[in-house]
């Protein structure tokens, strides 16, 4: 069955609101288009315990479709009919669920118990047993393998005998021997602290028939009496056709087992999925790309040698009592598929916690990078693939980034970094190649945000910024900006959030996609109109924004998945308009904070209809230059 559809449910809008209301005097003439700003919203459903959004062209039909990660619950991944609406969830048409064999094993719901059996399903942070008899009266018995210590709880008639592990082994590793009778449960938990991403085997009695297991909300029956319960934790990942076959791939950074992966999994792996168009195989043994007990957080693609391939960077520190430590990786694609890491000779194997972000800072055509740790901004700069560090100077506060925005906000030439966190943001302004941080309330700009972008909101040609959750910042003609608010997001109550704008319909206006998380007083889940999903609850809601403002001209650029077409990532596009340059990055557009996928450059050209010239210029070299292109179109690349 092939992976790319159109069908299913589709999300559709339920009603206009007006998204935006001006709450300051209006200094600048476009700052009065605002308060007529009309944002059509659209609930596209919850996504439990998501670690990240964004989004990528899954299905290649030229229309962004959304993606999450959500540690070892059920991914979400929505897809684009076309701008009409978004397909039900399809991770598990698309085979990417996190078990290949238990698709629905992700903890969720409790199964649907109508039949006698032994079900077999995550129920939050547990792992359950339960022996469900209607009309038989069946005992199961078996053994569950775990390399971790758990706490046990017993319902009805369930035996189970712990061999506990040693304090002094090198890896954890407890065996629970356990009898059901009907009627009794077993529920499992890892301490000391939960997880799910690690390798349960059990292994059931001979004489208890396969045909009366049910595995996961799916109930699926395994194959064999000894299977496997493995879930991924999954953090980043980076969509791209890497293989530039015509198919997207996607790299998917898993967790590292609080700092213990060496001793209770050290054979644990990463993914790297490689679509052939029909389905998705995991490559990253062949591939060479080793986990190393890496605590895998963000991750993207990156031409860092400018050689027309892709190679790939992760994050792999960790914070206060970290346990293993494993450096950050760069893996070198050295040949087709093949990656070997050079992290330590290219000088980017840090070991702390941090973020980065891929960016051309002095216009010498190949790519460097900021880095951002407790101990400051540093800029990376290429030198022939090996980077030399310099610390980028301004006042800095002790706040490291949670992530990073790029564009050239003051059409200078040379692209800005703003720089996200709940604690203090930063804007890095690049004068001539060198960084400075900058205290952005001097330009207006929100002092700290619980995520944030740049964006031409109006397509008026100045770049905006949204933050969550203060609201727009219109951007002035004096490189000033002006506050927008938004209601719904003023809320104590917001935990945390996501934001991704991109343009769901094509029709030239950027559109807001939205996760948020709310928080009761008893730290759980609530929606705006106050509802409780209950204490700890781990509940995201999605919305869809979509813009229907009225807005300036447009041109946009995407890279598309095409059989021998060249690697879009740090490719840069210069448009000239009424004689002045304007310059944008592939992948600026970026609105997930561990992830990647969203190669389409966006460009608001206010009243021009028409590009004097367009030049592109790929990270190996190559270059496209067409000259005399009609405003308010997509070129596809």
């Amino acid at each position: 069955m092939s992976i790319y559809r159109e069908s299913g449910q589709l999300y559709l809008p339920v009603f206009v609101v007006f998204s935006f209301i001006a709450v300051t005097a209006c200094s600048d003439p476009n700052q009065a288009a605002f308060e007529n700003t009309v944002m059509e919203e659209t609930d596209l459903g919850s996504s439990t315990n998501l670690y990240d959004m964004g989004v990528t062209d899954i299905d290649n039909d030229g229309y962004l479709d959304l993606f999450t990660t959500n540690h070892n619950f059920t991914e979400t991944i929505l897809i684009n009919n076309k701008g009409r609406g978004f397909s039900a969830n399809a991770v598990y048409d698309l085979g990417l669920q996190q078990n290949k064999n238990f698709p629905g094993l992700e903890p969720g719901a409790e199964p649907d118990k109508t039949q006698s059996g032994l079900f077999v399903f995550y129920l939050d942070d547990a792992l359950v047993l339960e022996n469900h008899q209607v009309n038989s009266r069946n005992e199961a018995s078996g053994s569950i393998h775990i390399p971790w210590s758990v706490d046990i709880e017993r319902v009805g008639q369930a035996v189970a005998d712990v061999n506990s592990p040693q304090e002094n082994k090198n890896a954890d590793d407890t065996l629970i021997n356990f009898r059901l009778q009907p009627g009794g449960i077993l529920r499992i938990l890892t301490k000391p602290k939960p997880t799910l991403g690690l390798p349960v085997v059990v292994s059931l009695g001979n004489d208890f028939p396969l045909d009366a297991v049910f595995v996961g909300r799916n109930l699926v029956t395994p194959g064999f009496h000894d299977f496997n319960l493995s879930l991924r934790d999954r953090h980043g990942m980076a969509w791209l056709d890497f293989n530039l076959d015509g198919f997207i791939d996607v790299f998917i950074s898993r967790g590292g087992l609080h700092g213990r992966m060496n001793r209770a999994w050290p054979g644990a792996e990463d993914e790297l999925l490689v679509s052939d168009g029909a389905s998705f195989q995991d490559r990253v043994v062949s591939a060479g790309i080793k986990k190393d007990s890496c605590p895998g957080r963000q991750v993207a693609w990156v031409d860092y040698d400018s050689d027309g391939m892709a190679d790939l960077y992760l994050v792999c520190g960790r914070g206060k009592g970290a346990g293993h430590v494993t450096s950050n990786q760069l893996y070198h694609q050295e040949s087709p598929g093949r990656f070997v890491n050079v992290a330590e000779s290219a000088g980017l194997d840090m070991i702390e916690i941090g973020a980065f972000v891929w960016l051309d800072a002095d216009n010498d055509h190949d790519q460097d990078m900021i880095w951002s740790s407790k101990n400051g901004f540093w800029l990376y700069q290429n030198e022939g693939g090996r980077f030399t560090a310099n610390r980028i100077g301004g006042k800095y506060k002790g706040k490291r980034a949670a992530g990073f925005s790029v564009a050239d906000y003051d059409n200078d030439g040379y692209l800005d970094v703003f720089a996200v966190s709940k604690k203090e943001n930063y804007l890095l302004r690049n004068r001539n190649g060198l960084f400075s941080i900058v205290d952005p309330s001097q330009l207006g700009l929100p002092s700290n945000s619980l995520t944030g972008g740049w964006v031409d909101f109006n397509n008026d040609g100045l770049v905006d910024f949204h933050s969550i959750p203060s609201g727009l910042y219109i951007q002035n003609a004096n490189r000033t900006f002006d506050l927008v608010r938004s209601p719904g997001v003023m809320d104590k109550k917001l935990s945390d959030a996501r934001v991704s704008w991109v343009d769901v319909d094509n029709d030239g206006r950027v559109d807001q996609l939205l996760a948020t998380r709310y928080e009761s007083k008893h730290n759980g889940s609530v929606d705006e109109s106050g509802e409780e999903a209950g204490p700890g609850s781990k509940v995201w809601r999605i919305k869809l924004l979509k813009n229907r403002t009225s807005a300036g001209h447009w041109f946009q650029v995407n890279f598309r998945a095409k059989e021998d077409a060249k690697c879009p990532v740090g490719a840069r596009v210069e448009i000239v308009v009424d004689g002045k340059k304007r310059i944008a990055q592939v992948g600026e557009a970026e609105g997930s904070r561990y992830s990647q996928g969203h190669y389409r450059v966006y460009f608001g050209l206010g009243k021009d209809q028409s590009i004097d010239r367009l030049n592109v210029r790929w990270s190996d070299g190559s270059v496209l230059d067409i000259h005399d292109l009609k405003a308010d179109q997509i070129l596809q690349l």
